[in-house]
């Protein structure tokens, strides 16, 4: 028989139990992205003691030739004769323990940003009314399942420690992932102990570089503006969602969450927020220009013509999980490598480089601007303008 009661919502057993899940002990953000960094790590083997060697045995080469560029010998005055060959979860580990305070600001910034405040007054219905407390437990569970799946794919596809042009606890030697590595070599035909050496003088040169105080207090600066621009960004989407709210949300709810991701990634950016990843570009182009530029002194004894450098870099242009992670933190893999190429051949050509490489990592006022990097003529005639700080 028919029933005049309003009939039951088929909703109200799922937000409740979503609820009810979200509020569980278990329910932590960042179980969600180690769970789903497993799962984009995927079951690759523990790397043998036959895989390891060939990599790990070029320390002893590393540590003889690096100091022949006179550009490395002011980055890495004492290069060690350690190259570790890690595994992919052995560099999400230590990726995320040194990202950790990065991690956490994105997390905050973005992480509410799901559902409009608000919504409760707009509608009284029970979607409307469970939706906010759904999002404040949801926002932080799904950002962090994004980042745990992007950090587990990224790890899979570096293919040295210091890929990602980000502050970097310092380590002696370098550190390569080896089944990337060997992936490569056999995509660019070349042995993997020659990859392997070439990628060892890059990881050891952007290691020293990426631990140097200068360095990391411009990037820390960038990284957090970059992070905190992004929460600006949220809380004035938000605003705009809530006018939006009445006219769609309360009848179609589902289609809200389409909008703000669209609306976000369409952003359009502040003259204030393009100087800051304009600075963020050069902080990072700086350090990958001057290990290539020490790398090219290097080439002629050590690689010879090495055609396939030329695809290697391509190749890291294009590695679709590491330009998603440099791009989530403000940082544009191909802009950066096509300036600091452009960087590294002038540099490379100047007989004071090694010098003025060295002032610019013992003096934040000596570092180069973005059109220094253009022209590095520039650059040192302005250092030979100031006096020298003691």
């Amino acid at each position: 028989m028919a029933s005049d009661e309003e009939p039951v919502n088929p909703f109200e057993f799922l937000l409740n139990d979503l609820v009810r899940a979200m509020s569980a002990e278990g329910a932590d953000p960042s179980r969600v992205r180690d769970q789903l960094a497993r799962v984009a790590l995927g079951a690759t083997p523990s790397l043998s003691a036959t895989e390891r060697a060939p990599l790990e045995d070029l320390g002893l080469v590393v540590a003889r030739y690096l100091p022949e560029s006179s550009i490395a010998a002011q980055v890495v005055p004492d290069p060690s004769p350690l190259v570790r060959a890690q595994h992919p979860s052995d560099v999400y580990a230590e990726l995320v323990s040194e990202l950790g305070p990065y991690l956490e600001l994105f997390e905050q910034s973005v992480g509410a940003a799901f559902v409009p405040g608000g919504a409760v007054e707009a509608s009284g219905t029970l979607v409307a009314q469970m939706l906010p407390l759904v999002s404040e437990r949801l926002g932080p569970l799904v950002v962090n399942a994004q980042l745990g799946s992007l950090l587990g794919h990224y790890s899979s596809s570096c293919l040295i420690r210091c890929e990602l042009v980000v502050p970097r606890a310092q380590r002696a030697g370098a550190t390569l992932a080896a089944a990337a590595v060997r992936q490569v070599a056999s995509e660019l035909g070349v042995s993997v102990e020659e990859l392997g050496l070439w990628l060892a003088f890059d990881d050891v040169l952007r290691g020293a570089l990426l631990a140097n105080p200068v360095v990391v207090d411009r990037l820390d600066v960038e990284l957090r503006l970059f992070l905190l621009d992004l929460r600006a960004d949220v809380d004035a989407l938000s605003e705009h969602l809530r006018g939006r709210w009445s006219e769609l949300g309360a009848e179609r709810p589902g289609e809200l969450f389409g909008l703000g991701v669209a609306e976000w990634l369409n952003r359009d950016e502040s003259e204030a927020q393009r100087a800051n990843r304009r600075e963020l570009q050069t902080t990072a182009a700086f350090v990958v220009g001057v290990s290539l530029a020490a790398l090219e002194q290097l080439r002629p004894r050590l690689f010879g013509h090495g055609a396939w450098i030329k695809g290697l870099t391509d190749l890291r242009e294009h590695r679709s999980a590491v330009v998603a992670l440099a791009e989530l933190f403000g940082m544009d893999v191909a802009a950066i490598t096509a300036t600091a190429e452009r960087f590294a051949v002038a540099l490379s050509q100047r007989d004071d480089a090694p010098e003025l490489v060295a002032r610019a990592l013992r003096d934040a006022d000596a570092f180069p601007t973005h059109d220094e990097l253009a022209a590095p003529d520039r650059w040192a005639e302005r250092l030979e303008a100031q006096e020298p700080r003691r």
